[in-house]
């Protein structure tokens, strides 16, 4: 399969090649040194984590597989936990793999008597720019490891070829690609021979005996594979639940909603063009890449060693458009290698031809063909090191897309002012969590669904801002420009409420410029605790249209106060999602008399809501600044997409309640009922007065819950016994009635009563209590030492 071709070449001449690559690799190196791209810094704080015994985690106590390397960032860890700086370690790996990767091009070509185009190869590949993008990403060790693989398989060191398969698997698993190539052409490799002209009906059988009947020692090799590989699933299984990376599921879903490293809506084949656009934009020598490399596509026919290493880069891209993950540069990467093996093989085919006239002509025309494609290289990563300090191009050009991220120097100082000025148990929220959450240190929540899987599914169903009145973080980093990409937060009046800026960050080449950190103004407690701890939660369980149920509510409270932002959580469940789509759903708050206290309606898109399961979707409201004591009910509205009401009702209530202190002028009483005690009361005007109101205003003191909403009645009664004024009503005029009172709390209720006039004569008493309207039953009260009160009423003297 893969003859070898005699070459004159000498050890001390292949050394010297391998020196010299270093020497192309260094400079490039050291002024790339500082190159900082914001996703590798999230495998780069699970190393860090790791040193520092805190576990393979990115969030303590949170075990979610979020990096695409867990084993680097063991590696990293390694390094850390001896001294080394963890970014710096990461661009010094990824330097020392390039050099690797291309030395491996090197002496694979060699091997078949290729030694000037592997020369090519090898320095095409240590000099690209889709390689040197990635400085940082456990990508270049991954790429080295396959390159020396296939060098390994194509020298049958088989054992060899298994464990740096095992090591690129363990690293990323888009390694397992490779595997399967390589496994694949080992098989045929090993099989028996047999007769081609043999196809009775047992043929496929005695295929499948003969790929059985391989060599017993060699079914090491794949074992060794299967048993590191399997090994470190298991192990992460053990640790996530998973071996497979949530970042997998959620660039898939930033995809279709049309986050990319590129464009909105950028496929990964648009990528690519993008990528060929922007580099064949700075100097016209790339296009000579092109014609060489369908030069070398045609040799492939008579070069069958190069077939694995070029099908793997190609299947590594068919199958990112086959799962439909959101491009980013970084994902090209396994393509320099197999392009400079392609140009290799397209140099060498034009040089052979060519010497067959004269050797020199070939030689002149290889330079010719190769040095300015080198040079254009060197120029895109001078640019490269360049852009790192100047002003990059505006993020819509296609040049900005092939030079560092002006981003990520703000984003450090935020992470840092994070880390020195918020307590350690804080919670931040970001767009982008990589470099802000490595040096800020503190828990975060990513908006883009690489931390919390829920984030990934709120973001398949379209709603980005979901996020944040669910985990309520208390610290917001937000740029300017796109904070929240689609949605804009900074003009959401609950955001308003909510948060406010605490610190802010420029730089003019950040074209995201100014970041502001927002503080949360008041604690948020989960939506899912307990009455009075700060959240408020029950089953509603409603059908609202045709296949769509209510199923349960949650808010803040459920004590509400003026002005405050208060989120309000509805769980949906749909067997038909369609129904509900284009509808306008309203979550609103009224008193007892129908005054609106606030609202948020949304437009819902329920196109993407998975069926007969939970939606939670959040309406978060802003209370008005006016809302006095009393009970409010918390409705919602649904109008389909031609505006017809299909639902209006209740699903909840809220309360503002009252002051829980007794007036200190009031008279004290010691009255005791099933669920309160009436602690005391005053009147206003201290002096009665013919033909004007009398204000009794009576203290209660809430026990337990009320079962029933009692009705509190109020006689005057003159000095014969003879009612003169009633004043009867629940509490606080119906606005606050007993089955929202709370264990701790003081009702101030007013009653007003009309007194005649001539107003009879005295002396005056108030008979007080309690009755249930409905049935007209009056409530047992009860004096201090505990016995029953004649009439089920307590006597108010009056002056």
């Amino acid at each position: 399969m893969r003859e070898s071709h005699p070459t004159d070449w000498h050890g001390w001449q292949t050394a010297l090649v391998l020196v010299g690559l270093a020497a192309l690799v260094l400079p490039i190196a050291w002024p790339l040194r500082g190159l900082v791209t914001d996703d590798s810094y999230i495998t780069y704080r699970y190393a860090r984590n790791l040193a520092l015994g805190r576990g393979l985690v990115y969030n303590t106590g949170e075990r979610v597989l979020s990096t695409t390397a867990p084993f680097y960032a063991v590696l990293l860890a390694t390094g850390a936990s001896l001294g080394a700086d963890i970014p710096t370690l990461s661009n010094a790996l990824g330097a020392l793999a390039f050099w690797a990767a291309a030395s491996s091009l090197f002496l694979l070509g060699l091997r078949h008597g290729c030694p000037w185009g592997s020369l090519v190869a090898a320095i095409l590949c240590a000099s690209a720019p889709l390689l040197w993008l990635t400085l940082g990403f456990e990508i270049g060790l991954y790429v080295a490891l396959v390159c020396w693989a296939f060098w390994a398989f194509d020298a049958k060191r088989w054992m060899l070829c298994a464990l740096l398969l095992a090591l690129a698997t363990i690293i990323r698993s888009d390694a397992v690609v490779a595997a399967g190539v390589v496994g694949l052409a080992w098989l045929i490799e090993q099989r028996p021979r047999t007769r081609s002209n043999d196809f009775s009906r047992y043929y496929w059988l005695k295929r499948l005996k003969s790929l059985l009947q391989i060599h017993r020692g060699h079914w090491r090799y794949p074992l060794l594979y299967a048993a590191i590989v399997g090994g470190f699933a298991a192990w992460l299984t053990v640790q996530f639940g998973l071996p497979i990376p949530v970042t997998l599921a959620a660039k898939a879903i930033q995809a279709r909603f049309g986050l990319t490293g590129f464009y909105p809506d950028t496929t990964f084949l648009q990528g690519a063009a993008i990528l060929w656009r922007a580099w064949s934009g700075q100097t016209w020598a790339y296009w000579l890449a092109l014609p060489l490399a369908l030069f070398g596509v045609s040799a492939l026919r008579h070069a069958r060693w190069a077939w694995g290493l070029t099908a793997w880069s190609m299947l590594v891209m068919v199958a990112y458009v086959v799962l439909r993950v959101a491009p980013y540069p970084w994902y090209y990467a396994p393509l320099a290698p197999s392009l400079a093996l392609l140009i290799e093989l397209g140099v060498e085919g034009i040089g052979r031809w060519l010497a067959r006239f004269r050797k020199s002509v070939a030689v002149l025309a290889v330079v010719a063909l190769t040095l300015p494609l080198v040079v254009a290289q060197l120029l895109s990563l001078n640019r490269v090191a360049r852009a790192q300090q100047s002003p990059p191009p505006p993020p819509e050009e296609v040049a900005a897309k092939v030079l560092p991220e002006a981003k990520t120097a703000i984003y450090r100082r935020v992470g840092e002012w994070l880390a020195a000025d918020t307590p350690p148990e804080a919670t931040v929220g970001v767009l982008e969590v990589g470099v802000i959450g490595y040096y800020s240190d503190r828990r975060m929540v990513d908006f883009l669904g690489l931390l919390q899987p829920a984030v990934a599914q709120a973001l398949a169903r379209g709603d980005i801002f979901w996020a944040v009145p669910a985990y309520a973080p208390d610290y917001l980093a937000l740029t300017a420009v796109n904070p929240l990409y689609t949605y804009p937060i900074l003009e959401d009046e609950w955001f308003q409420r909510a948060y406010w800026p605490v610190a802010r960050f420029d730089d003019a080449r950040f074209w995201g410029s100014p970041v502001t950190i927002y503080q949360r103004v008041e604690d948020a407690s989960p939506l899912e605790s307990a009455p009075g701890d700060g959240g408020y939660e029950q089953v509603v369980d409603r059908p609202v249209v045709d296949g769509v149920t209510l199923v349960a509510l949650a808010a803040d409270g459920p004590h509400l106060q003026p002005g405050m932002p208060l989120r309000v959580r509805l769980t949906w469940r749909a067997s038909a999602p369609a129904a509900l789509d284009g509808a306008q759903v309203s979550a609103y708050l009224v008193d007892a008399a129908w005054r609106e206290a606030g609202q948020r309606v949304l437009r819902y898109d329920t196109s993407a809501w998975p069926a007969n399961e939970d939606v939670e979707v959040y309406h978060p409201l802003v209370v008005a600044d006016d809302v006095p004591v009393g009970r409010y009910s918390l409705r919602i509205r649904v109008q389909d997409a031609g505006s017809v009401e299909r639902f209006e009702g209740e699903v909840g209530w809220l309360k503002c309640p009252p002051v829980s202190t007794t007036m200190p002028e009031a008279i004290p009483l010691d009255v005791r009922a099933d669920f309160a005690r009436l602690v005391g009361y005053t009147l206003t005007p201290a002096v009665i007065r013919a033909g004007q109101p009398l204000t009794l205003t009576l203290h209660w003191a809430a026990q337990t819950g009320a079962d029933r909403d009692w009705t509190v009645f109020v006689h005057m009664l003159d000095g014969a016994g003879q009612r003169i004024a009633q004043g009867d009503g629940q509490p606080l005029g119906g606005r606050y009635p007993t089955t929202v009172w709370d264990v701790g709390e003081v009702i101030p209720d007013d009653h007003v009563l009309s007194l005649p006039d001539p107003v009879p004569a005295g002396p005056y008493q108030l008979l007080v209590g309690l009755y249930d309207l409905t049935s007209g039953e009056r409530l047992a009260l009860f004096d201090s030492a505990g016995q029953p009160l004649p009439e089920q009423a307590v006597r108010l003297e009056v002056p």
